[in-house]
């Protein structure tokens, strides 16, 4: 493999995971449009890990400025949120980035989003009128959101109108829990003043047609996942942990978050090197949750205060394979709380995906008398 095919598959390593070190790259690279490519590339798929929390579209839109390839990137980016399935979180991030070049005085990535927003408008109408569920209704509600963000105002009052007409008359509380546009009286409200938003949806033509918020009322096949997984930690909590030579073998049988949760009120020093093994050994996949959990669990049995990160460079190893932004986040505050943050590391995260990890590396580059910029 030559050097350069070396440098491209950890740049697109790093940029799929949101790495402060691909932007770094780009800011220092003699030719940074030879990345743009790989750049565009990231730009036309998902590569968050949770979409419902993690975002990525300003971190792409800083690589794709360094790049030099706007045109030729918003260009591709408009042809496929055009021809996008609506019920994708990749939709919502191809929104998101042509709001981006919107803002900058893209005429082109305006109409895009408009349009968009018409295409998504007919299918809530069609599936309004047979009475059936839209898998797209979220990324409806997201791209409005995106709307009022670029038109304020004057945005919020259409897409209220416009919802009012494709919904009709709500047919009873049930329905309006199924499907009022909460963002009405939350995000988007937040966005325009939530006094002002209540007052105009209080007259508007969705309170004439019954959608009051107030009445509405959850299905009888709802599940409530997030109280489910509180119960279920709760117990696990609540249970006795076995002995140190079960926690020892499940780490050594592949069972890495189990060994690692079973372990943390028996660990000593000498746990290190197994540790070290059974975490670097778990594949990192997109379809297995395995990784992610020992993850969690790693650094959950490091922060217990008076122990000190293991020399091997084992939580060093999971910021930078960790495809969740939230565990690279907890990663880094854990690797400062124990005093291993290097100046180079602290910079690098300056520039991650995650906007409260990049908030907290600037803190502490700022009072190292670090530059980032």
């Amino acid at each position: 493999m030559t050097l350069r095919a070396t440098l491209n598959g950890m740049f697109v390593h790093d940029l799929q995971r949101g790495l402060g070190s691909a932007i770094l790259t780009l800011r220092s690279a003699p030719d940074p449009a030879g990345y743009a490519a790989q750049v565009q590339a990231a730009c036309l798929r998902l590569t968050v890990w949770d979409a419902h929390c993690e975002g990525r579209a300003w971190y792409l839109y800083n690589a794709i400025g360094l790049t030099g390839a706007r045109a030729e990137t918003e260009a591709a980016i408009r042809d496929r949120f055009a021809r996008c399935p609506t019920s994708t979180w990749l939709y919502a991030q191809l929104a998101e980035l042509l709001k981006l070049f919107a803002f900058d005085g893209s005429d082109a990535a305006y109409s895009a989003l408009w349009a968009g927003y018409q295409r998504l408008l007919r299918i809530l109408s069609r599936h309004r009128r047979s009475g059936t569920w839209w898998p797209g209704f979220s990324q409806f509600e997201a791209l409005g959101l995106v709307l009022v963000d670029l038109c304020g105002w004057n945005g919020f009052t259409k897409v209220v109108r416009d919802v009012a007409e494709a919904l009709g008359p709500a047919r009873g509380p049930q329905d309006v829990g199924r499907w009022y546009p909460a963002w009405f009286t939350g995000a988007g409200g937040d966005k325009v003043g939530p006094q002002r938003a209540e007052e105009y949806l209080a007259g508007s033509e969705l309170m004439d047609l019954g959608w009051d918020p107030a009445t509405a009322q959850r299905g009888p096949g709802d599940e409530d996942v997030a109280a489910d997984l509180r119960a279920r930690r709760r117990r696990l909590a609540e249970a006795p942990p076995p002995d140190r030579e079960a926690a020892l073998d499940a780490l050594r049988t592949g069972q890495v978050a189990e060994g690692l949760i079973w372990l943390s009120p028996y660990y000593h020093r000498c746990d290190d090197p197994l540790i070290d093994q059974a975490v670097r050994a778990l594949p990192v996949r997109r379809q297995d949750q395995k990784w992610h959990q020992a993850y969690s669990a790693l650094i959950d049995l490091y922060e217990v205060k008076g122990r000190r990160l293991p020399a091997g460079g084992i939580v060093e190893y999971t910021y930078r394979e960790t495809l969740c932004s939230f565990c690279r986040h907890y990663t880094v505050r854990l690797i400062h709380s124990k005093g291993r943050l290097t100046d180079a590391l602290t910079l690098e995260a300056c520039w991650d995906s995650d906007d409260e990890l990049a908030q907290f590396a600037r803190r502490v580059a700022r009072g190292r008398g670090l530059a980032y910029r």
